[in-house]
């Protein structure tokens, strides 16, 4: 049994420090009362049939071959040349990793961002790994480039990146298991063009509901604690957070509030339920409303 009591509070990173000054769009908010807390075991380690069934969906119809190492285990590797995939056995991960040279592009032959969250989608959902049902996106950062040593270099500005990536939530018992965008499961770059750079997916292991359900926080609870408000992004993405400061955002309006699960890392074996508070703001320098969300406790 759980006794939330003695839970410690989830932690809810983010690169915004300040503190939030929100109103609400309407005087109460449809909330449920009790929800349980989920376990996590770890899953069975992937075999090679299961390894074959995943490549076999992205067109790799040869056999693997075998790596073995201290930290992953056994990896199949499907490599054909133009791109490689690694199925890690015992960490329960899948990685695609595009050939490609990002330098030999058309920068010309751009794609929208919506189209982009869409060939993210698409390339998930071609795995069968999980279905269309249970993937939301999340979150979206942004690179423009390649550092020194190969490493994707971090930019505020989406308009100079060349290197797009989405992170995506799993969706279970009706409620999305959500993370931070920077400790996702389930990620997929992009190319300006549309092509799929590279992409890993961390297999989620049996959940399980807690024996009982734990109270929750209401609505005059969430409104009372501004102090547990963390803002997670801003216009779905957590790259305008560093720096932002209190005076940069104005006007924050909160129109829905949902629950959530919490995952705090891929190896946490414990979620708590969260609440999501979504709405928009205004910030300096721009003329149209941006969406935020923020995550707060939701247990009492």
């Amino acid at each position: 049994m759980f006794t939330p009591g003695i839970l410690p509070k989830p932690k809810i990173n983010s690169y915004y420090k300040s503190g939030l000054d929100v109103v609400f769009s309407k005087a109460s908010f449809d909330l449920p009362k009790s929800l349980p807390v989920l376990t996590v075991s770890k899953p069975p380690p992937i075999d090679v049939v299961k390894a074959k069934e995943i490549a076999l969906n992205l067109g790799y119809g040869f056999e693997p071959r075998i790596v073995n190492d201290t930290l992953d285990g056994t990896s199949y590797v499907f490599d054909d040349n133009k791109s490689v995939l690694y199925v890690r056995s015992k960490t329960n991960k899948v990685e695609f990793h595009n050939y490609i040279d990002p330098a030999s592009i058309n920068t010309n032959k751009t794609v929208d961002h919506k189209e982009l969250i869409n060939n993210a989608l698409d390339f998930l959902l071609k795995l069968k790994i999980l279905g269309e049902n249970e993937i939301l996106f999340s979150f979206a950062r942004y690179y423009k480039g390649s550092g020194s040593s190969g490493e994707l270099v971090y930019t505020k500005n989406k308009d100079e990146a060349s290197f797009y990536e989405f992170s995506f939530s799993q969706k279970l018992n009706g409620l999305y298991i959500i993370d931070n965008a920077r400790n996702s499961p389930i990620t997929v770059t992009l190319l300006p063009d549309g092509n799929i750079y590279k992409a890993e997916v961390s297999i989620l292991g049996e959940v399980k509901n807690s024996p009982e359900s734990y109270p929750l926080k209401s609505f005059e609870d969430i409104k009372k604690e501004s102090n547990e408000y963390t803002l997670i992004s801003v216009n779905e993405s957590d790259s305008f957070l560093e720096g932002l400061t209190k005076t940069d955002l104005m006007d924050i309006n909160i129109e829905g509030i949902a629950p959530a699960y919490y995952r705090e890392s891929v190896s946490s074996e414990i979620m708590q339920p969260i609440y999501l508070l979504e709405g928009t703001a205004k910030t300096i320098g721009r003329a149209d409303a941006v969406n935020i969300l923020i995550y707060t406790p939701a247990l009492q």
